[in-house]
């Protein structure tokens, strides 16, 4: 511990598990009430967006509906929280939000300026420190300070919660209406991405960009999930602009998108950002014809481009050393160690590990499991692993999906899938950022709870990527029975005829 830290009253970085913040208690019944009230606008905002937006009667029902879902997501996991666990991330986002939120309202200037600097700094503890009239709030003026205090990344989520608290006059589950609908939004950035290129499949890409219940379940309260799905949505949305409308104003927007997935989940930024550079470059390679871009300038922009990618990269992991390129290895084998050495404990109080067998602390032995622990993240858990209910209900999703998967890949074989990935620049970036993301939450995540949690920012472009490869092959096999019967009758009748 450190020399400075001994000043620290324990009620900084520990709070007292029943111990509620004074500041915007309103009581059960009056929290209700003006949930309610937010709700309610909350849902004619909506409509009334629908009706400014969306001009297809389809499209926008499953605008308000995907909404709804959000919504419902969001106050089912925050209860379960509640009631079945009596606390965890969910409840404690929101109390260090509160938090802020009450530092705001009593010193703004010292609390801007606190922030301000936590942010610049990635510590809030430290600069805890070196400010005294924050650290006295800190010790003197409330019950407890911030959870997270010594997490960073986590702090964050508080962090960018804390404006939607203020907005929902503190109330918890105005509150969670308000970032549900902001998250929701987001994923309409996403779909409408999809659907703009691939409109035929509007109400197949629906489900798992809208629908998914793992989806509006763990990214609809205030989680890593809910504001990584948001700065992805930003960077993605704003990157379809830029690349097929040349709307330059979104370029800001795409660094803001990127760097909050980076603020919350590095390994979000750390495993799309090369996958990105992909997409814009094989799209440009795609949409230019002329002779002078595809021989001289298309390979100084691969250069440019891989070049890009690779810095950008290694200033991310630069940035934290948890996930910096050298570290992923060894936090994956400290994971896996950890699982190995309390098997026993966690299986007999109920923890829903796996196991994907030995490997060493390098990079050759971590791509060892590379197949084992994708597919673990894609398809897993089963049913008969599921000792929980949130483990239960992602089962059921996946075994859909399982389902889903080996039955279109008999109809249409592994390389008819291949084929149509390959020749699409987006279905490319998907399939790239998903299954590289994938493989390292499957690597590390060591048991189903955080698995079907974490996988959720790369789950949802699998499952999307798959949806438009299975119906451009249901497509292309539509169109080659169709002309078969046309030529069936066409000529077929005719020969006929000519032999008689």
């Amino acid at each position: 511990m450190q020399d400075r830290w001994r000043y620290i009253d324990t009620r900084i970085v520990y709070f007292p598990t029943l111990v509620e913040s004074n500041v915007y208690d309103y009581g059960l019944f009056l929290d209700v009430f003006i949930s309610s009230v937010y709700f309610i606008i909350a849902y004619f905002a909506i409509k009334h967006l629908s009706k400014v937006w969306i001009k297809n009667d389809k499209l926008r029902s499953t605008f308000i509906y995907g909404w709804f879902f959000r919504v419902a997501g969001a106050l089912f996991i925050y209860l379960f929280y509640l009631l079945y666990y009596g606390g965890g991330d969910a409840i404690n986002y929101l109390r260090d939000a509160n938090v802020m939120a009450t530092m705001v309202y009593e010193m703004p200037a010292h609390s801007l300026y606190y922030f301000y600097m936590s942010v610049t700094q990635k510590n809030f503890l430290d600069t805890l420190l070196e400010l005294n009239d924050v650290y006295y709030y800190a010790k003197y003026k409330n019950s407890y300070f911030l959870t997270y205090i010594i997490d960073y990344n986590s702090e964050m989520v508080a962090l960018f919660t804390m404006p939607f608290t203020i907005l929902g006059a503190g109330v918890r589950y105005a509150t969670l209406v308000i970032v549900a609908t902001v998250s929701f939004l987001a994923s309409w950035m996403i779909y409408i991405t999809f659907l703009r290129q691939y409109p035929r499949y509007a109400r197949m890409l629906s489900l798992p960009l809208l629908y998914l219940p793992s989806l509006n379940v763990w990214t609809g309260s205030p989680f890593k999930e809910t504001y990584a799905l948001i700065g992805v949505s930003i960077l993605i949305y704003g990157t379809y602009r830029f690349l097929y409308l040349r709307r330059w104003f979104w370029l800001p927007m795409m660094a803001f998108g990127l760097w909050m997935a980076y603020t919350v989940k590095p390994y979000v930024a750390l495993s799309i950002l090369p996958w990105m550079g992909a997409w814009v470059y094989l799209t440009l390679n795609k949409r230019i014809a002329h002779p002078l871009y595809k021989y001289f300038f298309s390979p100084f922009l691969f250069l440019f481009f891989i070049g890009t990618s690779y810095y950008g990269v290694l200033s991310l992991a630069e940035g934290t050393s948890k996930y910096s390129l050298d570290n992923i290895p060894k936090q994956a084998y400290l994971v896996y160690t950890d699982l190995k050495q309390n098997y026993t404990y966690y299986q007999e109080t109920g923890g829903s590990v796996y196991d994907i067998g030995d490997f060493e602390p390098t990079v050759s032995g971590m791509l060892s499991k590379f197949p084992i622990a994708t597919l673990t993240a894609m398809f897993r858990p089963f049913i008969w692993e599921a000792k929980k209910p949130v483990i239960l209900l992602a089962a059921l999703e996946t075994i859909m999906v399982l389902v889903m998967v080996i039955v279109n890949i008999f109809r249409y074989g592994v390389i008819g899938v291949i084929r149509k990935i390959v020749s699409d620049p987006f279905l490319i970036f998907c399939f790239g950022y998903s299954i590289f993301f994938l493989f390292m939450i499957g690597l590390t995540s060591g048991n189903f709870g955080n698995l079907v949690r974490y996988r959720v920012p790369g789950y949802i472009f699998f499952l999307a990527g798959l949806f438009v490869a299975f119906g451009k092959l249901r497509d292309e096999a539509h169109r080659h029975r169709s002309w078969q019967q046309w030529s069936r009758s066409r000529f077929g009748g005719g020969s006929a005829r000519l032999a008689g």
